[in-house]
């Protein structure tokens, strides 16, 4: 089996079929292929790092100490690169949150995960804090030590925005107190718009109740980027809703302001407690987006008469439909494919713009996952497995989520694809669209 890696390891379905044959001895197979000898290590491929990762992803998904503790130590090898180490790192994290991990560690581990938390290099401390909170290490001074490095350098404006980017990534792993303030202050517009952006996201990540009100305190000073990323996070977990709707309530937070699509408001209308939806539904509601049958039926003869411009179109189709569908060699693939779309009429291509829940197929519903933590997760399934499932939304962005992780799984019955796209569009627009989806593209 090796030998079949060794010759073909670029090629995804050989990676497939070796990890399928190979129901025992990964950690043993990790260390042959990264010994000093073994041609394999010597060049540190894309294809070489994604099997190694799956490796290390499957050790540590056996549940085993022994397994763990023995990637563990070749990962702590400091002779060996730092790509294969991360990629251990990586695996392992990844495995061992699949298993739900409990048995702890022991003290070749912690020296091991200690080690590389000592590292001046970012990413390798940031993929040894992952496996450390997986196997339960939370008291080292190791840790502490790291995260401390990590705030300075992010506020370090001597340092590249690069640098200044991954210890930010770093940061998101740590605690609230160990990393919110720091985060905070890189959210301040003084700073550069790309480090905002990412410090938003990481305490999003940060799993404190503290997180959601700190993060709403700054919003009258927050670029668009950054109060999008704010407004996910409110949104995301259920333990927020009442953090926004109370500030929508109080004025704290105007409306208009916060331009919720449909899919956001209903978050609170639909998928909240009672409460919530109550005093969500006396704030907004989404009858604006219903009846769409009436909007197909003022805009197709206004439409029809209009000559369309299919380069014009493309553009169109780029900017509203290439996050989620491929027409020739533009877009996504994540709900249906558009390159039969040349072999409808206008009626039914205007349709299924402006009404997308009149004939919605089965595979392009729209799914929410509650988890255990309250988030809340949309998308559709896009692949299932005995353990988790997969859920898809625009741009191909995914998550994964653990059956044994959720609390909730539910569909509204509407299509992935939002209502109302002919918002801020003309008729020419729409047009131009058509003319460009009636095209025939190879």
């Amino acid at each position: 089996l090796l030998e079949i890696i060794r010759q073909d390891v670029e090629h995804e379905p050989s990676r497939i079929a070796v990890l399928s044959s190979l129901t025992e001895g990964s950690e043993q197979a990790l260390a042959l292929l990264l010994s000093t000898h073994d041609p394999f290590r010597t060049q540190v491929t894309a294809g070489r790092r994604e099997f190694v990762r799956q490796l290390a992803a499957l050790t540590g998904s056996y549940n085993e100490k022994s397994r763990i503790s023995a990637a563990l130590r070749l990962a702590g090898e400091s002779n060996l690169q730092e790509g294969w180490r991360i990629s251990i790192l990586d695996g392992l994290a990844d495995g061992l949150s699949r298993v739900q991990y409990s048995q702890g560690h022991d003290p070749a581990m912690r020296a091991a995960i200690e080690g590389m938390l000592r590292s001046e290099r970012t990413p390798l401390v940031r993929a040894a804090l992952r496996v450390a909170a997986a196997v339960g290490i939370s008291d080292s001074a190791a840790q502490a030590a790291a995260l401390s490095r990590a705030t300075k350098r992010a506020l370090d404006e001597n340092l590249s925005l690069e640098r200044r980017l991954e210890e930010v990534e770093l940061l998101a792993l740590g605690s609230y107190d160990e990393a919110a303030n720091t985060l905070l202050a890189l959210m301040e517009p003084r700073q550069s718009l790309d480090l905002q952006v990412a410090a938003a996201r990481a305490i999003g990540q940060l799993r404190d109740d503290r997180t959601g009100r700190a993060a709403l305190s700054g919003w009258r000073r927050y670029s668009p980027q950054v109060r999008s990323a704010v407004l996910n996070l409110l949104l995301g977990r259920t333990a927020f809703h009442e953090l926004l709707v109370s500030a929508l309530e109080k004025k704290q937070l105007a409306f208009g302001e916060l331009n919720l699509n449909l899919e956001q408001r209903r978050r609170l209308l639909w998928h909240s407690t009672e409460d919530i939806k109550r005093r969500a539904a006396a704030l907004f509601g989404d009858q604006e987006f219903s009846n769409r049958k009436k909007v197909v039926d003022q805009y197709l003869p206004e439409v029809a008469h209009l000559q369309g411009d299919p380069a014009h179109g493309e553009m169109q189709f780029r900017t509203l439909c290439a996050k989620c569908h491929v027409l020739g060699n533009i877009g996504t693939a994540v709900g249906p494919n558009l390159n039969m779309a040349f072999s409808k009429g206008q009626e039914d291509l205007l349709t299924s713009i402006l009404d997308p829940n009149a004939a919605i197929e089965p595979e392009y519903t729209n799914y929410l996952v509650t988890t255990k933590k309250g988030d809340l997760i949309t998308g559709i399934i896009k692949g299932e497995t005995p353990a988790s499932i997969t859920l898809m939304r625009a741009n191909g962005e995914s998550d994964s989520v653990l059956r044994n992780e959720i609390k909730e799984v539910r569909t509204d019955g509407l299509s992935l694809m939002p209502e109302g796209l002919e918002q801020g569009l003309k008729r020419q627009d729409l047009a131009d669209l058509l003319a460009f989806l009636q095209q025939h593209h190879d």
